[in-house]
């Protein structure tokens, strides 16, 4: 027989419900947890969900928002349980989001903007999921600018020329810079500017939400569930 669970009651606040048993999440894509609320999971993460009403089976449909356990939002579109919409936002917890067009679950769209924590900013075209065609991408600063083809840096723009392509292609503007910090120096006599951090064009969201990648060590890797 088992031993018994020695149960440990603290002053912490009342716990969340939230169906992480592998015997009740690993394999399905929604459940009710004890408190009543509904929760999906997208991505491999559960959530819990906001918005219009659901469908006579229970799944999304319209507008709404998720809220996942990891501090992830996505707000937009759903058709048949999946993202779907013209303009949803996807938001991770560190600050960084995603903006653009959704089909089927993916980034699918010819104008998708993804803005770093710390600044930077692409302009992409995403079709299932994979950035396709030209695109830019910007330090912090705004002061440099990378052309990007299928999502890979290709080198450097110069601010026209990426003016240029921001317009052409994807009709929108250079994105404002972000402001550097500023610190007092050690001697207190004046204040330096803090250089903003060069982001790369190799954020999460190139694969975030892809069901396969290949990593820096050319090994293939594979996200089941």
């Amino acid at each position: 027989v088992p031993d018994p669970v020695v149960s440990v009651t603290t002053a912490t606040a009342a716990f969340k419900p939230q169906p992480t048993s592998r015997i009740m999440g690993l394999f399905r894509s929604k459940a009710v947890t004890a408190d009543g609320k509904l929760w999906f999971k997208d991505n491999g993460e559960w959530g819990t969900y906001e918005g219009d009403p659901l469908d006579s089976n229970g799944d999304r449909q319209g507008n709404g928002k998720m809220t996942y356990s990891s501090g992830n939002t996505y707000e937009g579109g759903f058709v048949n349980n999946k993202y779907n919409c013209e303009k949803g936002i996807y938001k991770w917890a560190d600050g960084e989001t995603f903006e653009g067009p959704w089909k089927d679950g993916e980034r699918d769209g010819a104008v998708c903007i993804y803005r770093n924590a710390d600044g930077g900013v692409e302009y992409s075209g995403y079709v299932a999921g994979q950035a396709t065609g030209e695109g830019i991408f910007w330090d912090p600063d705004r002061k440099t600018a990378y052309k990007l083809l299928n999502g890979e840096q290709k080198g450097v723009l110069s601010p026209a020329a990426a003016e240029k392509l921001a317009k052409e292609k994807f009709n929108l503007p250079v994105p404002d810079p972000v402001v550097s910090a500023t610190t007092t120096t050690a001697g207190g006599g004046g204040v330096a500017s803090t250089p903003p951090q060069k982001i790369e064009p190799t954020s999460i969201i190139k694969n975030f939400f892809s069901s396969k990648a290949v990593t820096a060590d050319v090994k293939l890797w594979f996200k089941d569930n």
